[in-house]
C-alpha cells in the first residue's frame, strides 16, 4: 500500500506565507481507477501540501495525526497556486480522502473525500453467463463458396510467394607481384597486376600503398628506403588480401662475386652501373642441348636475351630445349643473346679473349659446372635454319653459325 500511496506525491516550492489558507475543490470527475479535480488555495503564493490517500488511512485520526504520519513518510506533494489534479491506477470501489493544508499552518486540513467506481462489465453469452460473448465476425463477401453447399466458404488459393532474388556473389580480387623483394637503388621494381574472377583488370583497379598511404601512380613500384611495404588492389568496392613488399638495401658487387639473394644464385660476370648494384649472372650449371627441333624463323635478333627467349617459347617450349632449360631455372633466367655472352666471355678471360685457366678460377671456383673452353649457344639466330654461337676459344671473337639442330652448350643468364 505505502508503494502505491507514493506515486500519488511531488514537491513544489513557495514564495511567501499567510496563516488563513483555505482550499475549495472543484470539477470532480472519478472512474474506476483514476480522478481528476481542481483544488484552488485562497492564496496562490502560498506553500501548501496536498496528498491522497485511502480513507483506511485517515480514519479515526485527528488532523494533526494525519499530516504528522504523511511528512515522516515523505509521501505528499508540496506546491503553490491551483492544483489540477489527475491520479491513475487507483483501485475500484475504494474510499479515498484527498488533503491538502498550508505548509506553516497545520491546524485545519481541508479535506475531499471520495469513492471510485465500479469496474464496467463485461457483456456475457446469454447461453453461457460466465464466458464473455464473442463478437460476430462478419462475412467477407469476397470469399468464394462451393456452389453445392454455399454456406461452406472454399478456402482461397494461397498466392505462390514472390522470387526472391538472389544476392549477387562478390567478385574475388587478387593482388599479384612479380618480385616480392627489390633493392633500394629506386630502379629496382616490383610490378604488380589485378586480377577480379581471373580476369586482369589492372587498368580498372586502383593499388593502394598501405604503409606510406597513398595510390600507386601506376602498377609499379620503386623506393630508395629499406623496409617492408604492404598494399592491397580495390575494384568496384571490393579489396584484396594485403600483399608486401620487402625493399632490401643494396649491395654492391663486382664480377666473379657469388650472387646469392631470394632464392637466386650465381655468379657475377657484368655490371651496369658503377656502383655494382645492378648487373649480369651467370647459372652455378650448363647443359648440352640443342637450340631447336626445326627449323623455322623465331625472330631471334635482340641484342636482349629475355626477348628472344620469349619469342622461342611463344612457338612452343618443347621445340627449343635450350631456351626451356633456361627459363626452368626460375622467374628472370633466359637464354643470353650473343651480346650478353661477349660480355661474358670478355668477363672470364679478363677482357684479353684468351682462356687463362687460373684467372677463370675466379668464376670456376664458384660454380657447380665450370665454364668449358667450347663453344655456346647465344639466343640469336641468322636464318631459319642457323643460330649463333660464342666461342669461348683463345682468341676467338667470332659468332658461328651453326645449324640449330646442333648440340652445343648453354648457360643461363639473370638480370639483378
Amino acid at each position: 500500500m505505502l508503494a502505491a500511496i507514493s506515486l500519488l506525491f511531488m514537491t513544489f516550492s513557495c514564495k511567501h506565507r499567510t496563516n488563513d489558507m483555505t482550499f475549495s475543490f472543484t470539477d470532480a470527475e472519478i472512474t474506476h481507477n483514476s480522478v481528476q479535480f481542481t483544488v484552488t488555495p485562497s492564496d496562490l503564493y502560498q506553500e501548501w501540501f496536498f496528498g491522497i490517500l485511502p480513507s483506511a488511512d485517515v480514519d479515526g485520526k485527528d488532523d494533526a495525526q494525519v499530516i504528522s504520519e504523511t511528512m515522516e513518510m515523505d509521501i505528499f506533494f508540496k506546491r503553490s497556486g491551483v492544483l489540477y489534479c489527475d491520479v491513475q491506477n487507483l483501485l475500484a470501489e475504494t474510499d479515498y480522502v484527498a488533503l491538502a493544508y498550508a505548509s506553516d499552518n497545520a491546524e485545519k486540513v481541508a479535506r475531499y473525500a471520495f469513492r471510485t467506481l465500479a469496474e464496467p462489465e463485461t457483456p456475457e453469452n446469454p447461453e453461457d453467463p460466465e464466458t464473455p460473448e464473442d463478437p460476430e465476425t462478419p462475412e467477407d463477401p469476397d470469399t468464394p463458396v462451393d456452389p453445392e453447399d454455399p454456406e461452406t466458404p472454399v478456402d482461397p488459393e494461397e498466392p505462390e510467394d514472390p522470387e526472391i532474388p538472389e544476392e549477387p556473389i562478390a567478385p574475388i580480387v587478387e593482388l599479384v607481384v612479380d618480385k616480392t623483394v627489390i633493392k633500394d637503388t629506386g630502379a629496382d621494381k616490383a610490378t604488380f597486376t589485378v586480377y577480379v574472377d581471373g580476369v586482369d583488370l589492372t587498368s580498372e583497379s586502383v593499388i593502394y600503398n598501405i604503409t606510406e598511404g597513398k595510390n600507386l601512380e601506376a602498377n609499379v613500384f620503386v623506393s630508395e628506403t629499406a623496409g617492408f611495404y604492404v598494399f592491397t588492389a580495390t575494384y568496384n568496392c571490393f579489396t584484396s588480401e594485403e600483399v608486401k613488399i620487402q625493399v632490401k638495401e643494396a649491395r654492391a658487387y663486382a664480377p666473379g662475386d657469388f650472387y646469392n639473394e631470394n632464392g637466386v644464385k650465381g655468379v657475377v660476370f657484368h655490371l651496369l652501373d658503377e656502383e655494382g648494384t645492378s648487373g649480369y649472372i651467370m647459372s652455378m650449371d650448363e647443359a648440352y642441348l640443342e637450340w631447336s627441333t626445326e627449323y623455322v624463323w623465331a625472330n631471334c635478333t635482340s641484342g636482349r636475351g629475355e626477348w628472344n627467349t620469349e619469342d622461342m617459347l611463344k612457338l612452343g617450349a618443347d621445340k627449343y630445349p635450350a631456351a626451356k632449360w633456361c627459363v626452368e631455372h626460375g622467374n628472370g633466367w633466359y637464354m643470353p643473346s650473343s651480346k650478353e655472352l661477349n660480355f661474358m666471355w670478355n668477363a672470364v678471360s679478363n677482357g684479353k679473349h684468351v682462356f687463362d685457366e687460373e684467372f677463370i678460377k675466379l668464376y670456376n671456383d664458384k660454380l657447380d659446372d665450370p665454364i668449358s673452353m667450347d663453344y655456346y649457344w647465344s639466343s640469336n639466330e641468322t636464318s631459319e635454319d642457323m643460330a649463333e654461337v660464342v666461342a669461348f676459344i683463345d682468341q676467338s671473337v667470332v659468332c658461328l653459325n651453326p645449324v640449330k639442330t646442333s648440340c652445343f652448350n648453354v648457360r643461363a643468364i639473370y638480370k639483378f
